[in-house]
């Protein structure tokens, strides 16, 4: 054997076994047998591993391609016409060495780590399963408890008293009135009782109806209006329930309630195309949260601020979304509270909204 080659050009020692890498699976060898009566008689036998048959050729050149890995004795004889086959044939001991992906340690370590990442997958899947299923829990609870704030003793108390003094007066019509708007609300409020978001337009209509029965009840202790910048989006819009009906109770019964003059709400509704949001701007020309801080009356505890929190906070990790609200308290040029303001932004459309630039 005079030369050996590899099928990247490479030589090889002939005097040590060769070890070939997995993408170098290619050899061509070369070999001669010398002959008094001349090498053009010669032929020659070749085979690879002493298991396999002879390949008679007259070439002195052979090429052995896509060789498994594994290893090799090539053996090569020569004879002429006259004599035997050459008793001790020439050999060449080589390698093709296995691939890292047909490796037992390998596959041993590929197993581990597949089974630790479906282990891993399952328990993070298990996990966010359970995380969802107490956030599911906490919205039910947070609903329940939402319902009861709103449809609250001394308000139910308070309406069938107002009935009854419209009833006594014999003042019929304003107690049909009455009495209307009192069952759309409580209906209202039961309907959506159940759901994770109502229209923009029913939170509306059921604040409106519950600003009515209170005005007719407190006798014009208060005006409000509601302005909206975009009616079509009252249809498309989607928030969760009883949050903005919270901050007009607590407008009324801890800003306006102690005031002696007659009261306003404000109500503003906007649609910032910019930023995909919505906001509502609730706004009353009340005493402010530091005096109405100060009173002690015991007529209407408010729960409400805790469960709208409570209630935003799950509606937030449960839908991927950001709805926020602020309070700021407002003064008028001397300096003096005149009234509070919230803000409520939450997004349209179901995009979530870049968060820069909110109240």
């Amino acid at each position: 054997i005079t030369q050996v080659s590899s099928s990247l050009g490479r030589s090889l020692r002939l005097d040590s076994a060769a070890s070939l890498d997995p993408h170098e699976n290619s050899l061509t060898l070369s070999y001669v047998a010398l002959s008094f009566r001349g090498t053009d008689q010669i032929e020659y036998r070749y085979r690879i591993n002493s298991a396999s048959s002879w390949v008679n050729t007259s070439s002195t050149e052979v090429g052995l391609y896509d060789l498994d890995p594994g290893g090799y004795v090539f053996e090569v004889q020569a004879r002429t016409p006259s004599s035997d086959w050459s008793s001790v044939p020439a050999y060449y001991t080589f390698e093709v060495k296995t691939p890292i992906y047909l490796r037992a340690w390998f596959w041993i370590m590929f197993s581990t780590i597949f089974v630790g990442l479906v282990w891993l997958s399952l328990r993070v899947r298990l996990g966010r399963i359970r995380e969802r299923r107490k956030l599911t829990l906490r919205a039910s609870a947070a609903e329940l408890k939402a319902l009861r704030a709103q449809i609250n003793p001394h308000f139910i108390f308070n309406s069938l008293s107002s009935i009854q003094r419209f009833v006594l007066k014999n003042n019929v019509e304003e107690a049909n009135i009455y009495l209307t708007k009192f069952s759309r609300l409580i209906r209202m409020i039961l309907h959506h009782s159940d759901k994770a978001e109502v229209l923009l337009e029913d939170e509306l209509l059921a604040i409106r109806h519950y600003l009515d029965i209170e005005q007719m009840r407190l006798i014009d202790k208060f005006t409000y209006t509601i302005e909206v910048n975009d009616e079509e989006m009252l249809r498309t819009v989607k928030l969760p329930p009883m949050i903005l009906h919270t901050f007009v109770e607590n407008a009324i019964w801890h800003g306006l309630m102690p005031l002696s003059q007659q009261g306003n709400i404000c109500i503003k509704v906007n649609k910032l195309a910019s930023q995909k949001v919505v906001q509502v701007v609730i706004r009353d020309n009340g005493i402010g949260r530091k005096a109405s801080s100060q009173k002690k009356s015991k007529l209407h505890e408010s729960k409400g601020l805790m469960l709208v929190e409570e209630k935003i906070e799950v509606y937030n990790q449960m839908n991927n979304q950001y709805v926020h609200y602020s309070i700021q308290d407002c003064f008028d040029d001397e300096g003096k509270p005149s009234g509070t303001e919230v803000t409520v932004v939450f997004p349209y459309l179901g995009i979530k909204p870049n968060q820069e630039g909110w109240p």
